[in-house]
């Protein structure tokens, strides 16, 4: 129940990024986008894996290699996430209800405070 709970509200929120998601921040070049982008504040790091808390519940993110990372426009790394922090990703869903980025943004000081707008 749970599992499906789980799998029904990454399909809403993916779907409603899709319609919703390119007028939602105009951080960086959406263009490029391969999947929809969701925003959250970080909330916990295992792993290959993050923790993202959003006004819709908590969606684990998968975490690979070849994910980009960037704080404020500049390359970033995994190690140097940190709880509390407001990120914003692409990438598609998973099977299981989790979500593979592709690409994250780190947002630091004043739009950190913005989180969910």
């Amino acid at each position: 129940m749970k599992q499906t709970l789980r799998t029904a509200f990454v399909s809403f929120y993916l779907l409603t990024a899709l319609v919703v998601g390119p007028s939602v921040s105009g951080a960086h070049d959406k263009s490029a986008h391969h999947g929809p982008t969701m925003k959250g504040r970080l909330s916990e790091v295992k792993g290959d894996a993050v923790v993202l808390s959003t006004d819709h519940g908590s969606i684990t993110v998968q975490l690979s290699p070849e994910t980009k990372i960037s704080r404020d426009g500049t390359p970033s790394s995994r190690e140097q996430l940190k709880v509390g922090e407001t990120l914003e990703l692409e990438g598609p869903a998973l099977p299981g209800g989790e979500v593979a980025a592709r690409e994250i943004w780190v947002h630091s000081g004043a739009h950190s405070e913005k989180e969910g707008q």
